[in-house]
């Protein structure tokens, strides 16, 4: 089995006729950051009159987790 570290697409989305009762948020993982930029690309062309925004992210490692499980234990 070969092990990669996932990017974690996050997309904000509302409308702007009801922005404080209309804001969603929705997140994927994808394999690249090349797929992960393709799949916000997507969703912002399938916006349907809501505005949207992506943020692609390198998700954290299993090191990164428990590194930060580290520094917050008291």
């Amino acid at each position: 089995m070969i092990e990669f570290v996932p990017y974690l697409l996050v997309l904000i989305g509302w409308q702007p006729a009801d922005v404080d009762s209309s804001m969603s948020v929705a997140q994927s993982l994808h394999p690249s950051a090349v797929a992960c930029e393709r799949a916000g690309e997507q969703a912002l062309a399938e916006n349907a009159g809501a505005y949207r925004r992506y943020f692609c992210l390198l998700a954290p490692t299993q090191q990164d987790i428990e590194d930060l499980w580290q520094e917050q234990k008291p």
